[in-house]
């Protein structure tokens, strides 16, 4: 088994329908079900021409591959629960709980089906007026962070509602007495105090907050990056330890475009390093871990070409196209580029950025046609039409296998040789637009369950450049 990993919905479910249905019965039954329809159809169409060897063989090959299905669900739950950094101070937190209501409820899928984070009501900072449409923001090593406004809010900005934005962070996931659920416990982060002198917000850009997580103490940080453009310096604010404060810092977009506005999509985390990424323009990082006179905020551009003009940050789509994640322990920037003028297909192409060996340069990993992948026989059985998908994200444990959405249908690709890995239809998302809105990273992010000991494979890159 690779390691663990899921796909979570960024939006929760706030009401949980039948929380004791079992998670197994989500993610195996239906795995089950894909693997026995060839064989249920073949017995009905050929039952007359089968011998009873041949049916025997059918029967013991289903029931092989579906224990290996539940084989491999019970180690994910298991996985899940063993991020736990204290199994005492777990098992406390739960027994402060409401046995019977317990504040978070995680069901459990293997990829490419999707998890689901339901929150119950009472977990809710104001439970008088209940957020409809929590989000995770980000996911760490054993925890998730999440946000919740006061209803009715929508959107990502809250500078002009400090008040209706609180974050809670998810963790302590244990079983439930019966063993069929895997509950966690809210952790409710303070609010943050107004600060006359850096002049902050309680929550300026759900897109602009990271989250780092200590796996030897237990420990967690968060931090939001605020800049104001033109201005001199940049802030961080940081919780830490039932503390927030806040860091100023030389903004390094000056030396690039004083007149730009930086537009936050989001960040992620390595180790002790956040990366806060503006999908027109590029990435902010610091290390976290440094003492504060020696953290410094370095700014890497986007790799030559894929920059786009002043203003494009704003645009809707933009998530349908490019991403930023990580996956093997390394950055990795990842964009569908539509070929120009309709000539040729599309392409998907994706850089790396070591920050230890070479900080300061891209490395393109691969760039490869939709031509070839939809060419492949892996994709004819998909029944998906040869249209450019919307880009999802990339498995944190294999870089060359890219998520895409299209047709209400989420599927795993291994880019480099072409193939599908795996392709399923996703239920409707909890989320306050149409049902029809492309699925991207915007309403999905993954979850590395293990991400201790991760190694980069370097195999594919062909390319290094500024």
């Amino acid at each position: 088994m690779e390691r663990p990993w899921l796909i979570l919905r960024r939006v929760l479910d706030v009401v949980p329908p039948g929380l004791h249905a079992d998670a197994e019965e989500h993610a195996v039954d239906a795995e089950a079900e894909e693997q026995h329809a060839g064989v249920e159809e073949a017995e009905e169409h050929d039952v007359a021409a089968e011998d009873a060897a041949a049916q025997a063989q059918h029967a013991a090959v289903a029931e092989a591959e579906e224990d290996a299905a539940i084989e491999a669900q019970i180690q994910l739950e298991e996985s899940v629960v063993n991020v736990n950094t204290d199994e005492v101070a777990s098992v406390l937190a739960h027994a402060a709980m409401d046995a019977f209501a317990p504040d978070f409820t995680i069901t459990i899928a293997r990829p490419p089906w999707v998890s689901s984070l339901f929150a119950r009501l009472h977990s809710h900072p104001d439970p008088a007026r209940p957020d409809m449409y929590p989000y995770i923001i980000a996911t760490g090593r054993f925890c998730l962070l999440v946000h919740f406004a006061i209803a009715p809010s929508y959107g990502t900005n809250f500078d002009q509602e400090p008040d209706h934005s609180h974050l809670v962070v998810v963790r302590h996931f244990l079983r439930d007495d019966d063993g069929a659920e895997i509950d966690a416990c809210a952790v409710h982060i303070p609010e943050r105090p107004f600060d006359d002198f850096f002049n902050l917000p309680a929550l300026s850009n759900i897109e602009s907050v990271g989250l780092v997580c200590n796996q030897e103490t237990g420990h967690f940080q968060i931090a939001e990056f605020i800049v104001t453009t033109g201005a001199p310096q940049a802030v961080v604010v940081l919780y830490t330890t039932g503390v927030w404060y806040g860091n100023m810092y030389v903004n390094p977009l000056l030396a690039w475009d004083r007149h730009r506005d930086w537009v936050p999509h989001g960040t992620v985390t390595i180790n002790s390093t956040v990366f806060w990424f503006d999908l027109s323009w590029g990435i902010i990082s610091c290390d976290l871990a440094q003492p504060d006179l020696l953290q410094v905020l370095n700014f890497h551009r986007l790799p030559p070409g894929r920059v786009l003009r002043a203003g494009a940050g704003a645009l809707p789509d933009i998530h349908c196209r490019r991403c930023i994640a990580v996956s093997e322990n390394l950055v990795r920037y990842v964009e569908i580029i539509l070929s120009p003028h309709g000539h040729g297909a599309a392409t998907v192409n994706m850089w790396y950025r070591d920050m230890e060996d070479n900080p300061w340069r891209w490395v393109m990993n691969y760039t490869e046609s939709f031509e070839d992948i939809w060419d492949h026989e892996s994709y004819d059985l998909t029944g998906l039409p040869p249209n450019p998908p919307m880009l999802v994200g990339v498995s944190p444990v294999n870089s060359n296998v890219v998520y895409f959405s299209l047709n209400q249908r989420l599927f795993g690709v291994n880019v480099p040789e072409h193939t599908v890995v795996d392709c399923e239809q996703y239920d409707p998302l909890n989320r306050p637009g149409p049902d029809d809105e492309p699925v991207t990273s915007r309403y999905l992010i993954t979850w590395n369950l293990d991400a201790d000991g991760v190694t980069c494979s370097k195999c594919q890159c062909t390319d290094l450049i500024a």
